[in-house]
């Protein structure tokens, strides 16, 4: 007779990349069906809600939030908050992490809030919160996010010290992630590309091809990006590629098309980088009021100098010439 496998057998090989997560869910559904336990029903919840599922998923993690297993109640609100701080809604991304064991889970906890930090542009108490997290614990996803921090801010070479630091740890896939990072936001697409085909086969390939396709659409080869994008479509950035495809189809003229993929898209993201892309393809269309309603709802700073352009061309498109001079005027770039 066959063993049966165990609860902590199937999270070791998933872990491992010995099993997806679809196999790993069939699995732990066979043990809870035999040997009923909440902690292996919130391991599906969790599974299946980190598989692109998300808004399907985000009740059956509620149900365990206000669990007696503090284990199981911190982990489902610092994944609830995840989901919050991906749709830009900080307050109630904090207001889950006020419910977080800071004593089994500070670590996790503090890199949670310098993500809020660095999403609200607070550098310092950003940076101050990673480095308690690195204090409780030190986990390579704290070292990527300080790295990531400081390319935010532009600096380049304190970004590449953390890069070090994590392949002194062996953590060579967030070392070639911050790397892929780093040389992108240099506009070195050869060098981003190598660092994120390092990635293809790991945990994080899914996000390795999302900024594959997107190098590739910088470089003028849009065949290619689209088979990177176009293999996203069943995984958690599925949404994200919809959205890099329709810049390609509006590109390409298809500016209808691409308007229906960004509006679909924008029933499950709230992201600046889309509010942009719809006013482009609006503008396109000459739907320029539209187009202006989607520039209104960028708030990132990082995406000012891109919002005063877009106006500019909007009232140029208009042929509103007096308004595209004031706003020319306004701006803090040079065309």
């Amino acid at each position: 007779m066959a063993k049966e496998i165990t609860f902590k057998e199937v999270k070791d090989q998933f872990h491992n990349n010995e099993i997806s997560a679809e196999e790993a869910i069939k699995l732990l559904k066979k043990i809870n069906k035999k040997h009923p336990s909440e902690v292996v029903q919130f391991e599906i919840a969790m599974l299946e809600f980190n598989s692109g599922k998300k808004e399907k998923n985000y009740e059956k993690l509620l149900k365990f939030r206000n669990s007696k297993n503090t284990h199981v109640s911190s982990r489902a609100n610092i994944a609830l908050s995840r989901y919050h701080i991906a749709n830009k809604n900080m307050g109630q991304a904090r207001e889950y992490l006020n419910d977080v064991d800071n004593s089994i889970f500070g670590g996790e906890l503090n890199r949670q809030l310098a993500v809020i930090e660095k999403a609200t542009g607070n550098y310092e108490t950003s940076r101050r919160r990673f480095e308690d997290s690195i204090k409780k614990a030190k986990n390579p996803k704290s070292i990527l996010g300080l790295g990531l921090l400081e390319l935010k801010y532009k600096h380049f070479d304190e970004a590449r010290a953390y890069a070090n630091i994590l392949k002194e740890m062996n953590e060579y896939n967030y070392a070639y992630k911050l790397l892929g990072n780093i040389e992108f936001k240099l506009n070195n697409y050869e060098e981003a590309r190598d660092n994120f085909l390092q990635l293809l086969g790991t945990s994080i390939e899914d996000e390795a091809k999302l900024y594959l396709g997107t190098i590739y659409f910088d470089m003028g080869n849009n065949e290619l990006a689209m088979n990177y994008f176009q293999d996203l479509s069943n995984s958690i950035y599925k949404y994200h590629a919809m959205v890099r495809i329709a810049r390609i189809k509006d590109f390409e003229g298809f500016h209808e098309e691409a308007l229906d993929d960004l509006l679909n898209a924008s029933a499950h993201l709230t992201d600046d980088h889309q509010y942009i892309d719809l006013c482009k393809t609006l503008s396109n269309l000459g739907r320029y009021e539209e187009a202006l309603s989607y520039l209104e709802k960028v708030h990132g700073e990082e995406f000012q100098e891109s919002v005063e352009k877009n106006k500019v061309y909007i009232d140029i498109y208009k042929k509103d010439f007096e308004s595209s001079l004031n706003d020319l005027r306004n701006s803090s770039f040079a065309i």
